[in-house]
């Protein structure tokens, strides 16, 4: 098998590809990364034996080669895909590019170090050490607020409305802190990033859907996702006191009740 040159295309049989341009073996395909629910074809890889499954996502930055992509999913024998795509690679145990920032990294570490540079323009009554731990930046008068996968920046959400091209609704601040959250104490779900901070600052466990009061995140299969919220015995979902909060606000509510079991949600 390691030496089949049909093995990434086995590899990659389970998406939905579609052949682009002239290269032998290159596709696209929706993102298979859980966390990305691609709906345009974002992820762009090479299935021939001279490739070695090198792939790249142009909407959340995924990328690495045919051993990369093999140990992600648990897959057996990765190492059979193990290929230095034209010269790119690695070693034996590891396919993965060298770490260069994309431009979103890059315009997001720029953002960040001119808040750590001007530490006024935080606001007062949010926590710095918080601020910094979230990795907000500042940029054209606006905060920037990062969006993660697996600890790397793929987009930010500028202000109140602009967010990276590419990027759906998501959550806000990353899993990795929201991963550190009490399932026993009450989650706040707020209508948008500064309020979550705030909220954070105050001491509260909090988090917000990064595209405005009436968007919820999807996962890959379109439909909502929320079953995680699942966790948390109180939900007080507190959105602004307008038509747009409030529609939102009754909106979310139905949603997670309908997976929530026995819990409460205010």
């Amino acid at each position: 098998m390691d030496n089949d040159p049909n093995r990434y295309k086995q590899l990659f049989a389970g998406l939905d590809k579609k052949p682009s341009g002239s290269i032998p073996g290159q596709f696209v395909a929706h993102c298979p990364h859980p966390d990305h629910p691609d709906k345009k074809r974002s992820f762009c890889g090479n299935d021939s034996a001279e490739m070695g499954g090198v792939f790249h996502c142009k909407g959340c930055g995924w990328q690495g080669g045919g051993y990369d992509y093999a140990e992600y999913f648990g897959l057996e024998n990765p190492k059979q895909y193990y290929n230095n795509y034209n010269g790119k690679g690695g070693n034996i145990f590891s396919q993965k590019s060298k770490p260069t920032l994309s431009d979103v990294e890059k315009e997001m570490a720029a953002a960040v170090e001119r808040l750590e540079n001007c530490p006024d323009l935080i606001i007062d009554f949010w926590d710095r050490g918080l601020v910094k731990k979230l990795g907000l930046g500042f940029r054209n008068n606006r905060f920037l607020y990062p969006r993660k996968v697996d600890g790397r920046v793929i987009g930010y959400k500028e202000g109140k409305h602009y967010q990276t091209p590419g990027l759906k609704c998501g959550v806000f601040p990353s899993i990795d802190i929201i991963n550190e959250f009490d399932f026993n104490k009450p989650l706040i779900i707020c209508e948008g990033e500064p309020d979550c901070v705030t909220a954070l600052s105050d001491g509260k466990q909090a988090i917000c859907f990064t595209a405005g009061a009436n968007s919820i995140p999807r996962g890959k299969g379109g439909t909502y996702d929320l079953l995680w919220l699942s966790k948390w015995k109180i939900i007080v979902i507190c959105y602004d006191n307008d038509p747009p909060g409030n529609k939102g606000a009754i909106k979310l509510k139905n949603k997670i009740a309908k997976i929530h079991g026995d819990g409460e949600i205010l």
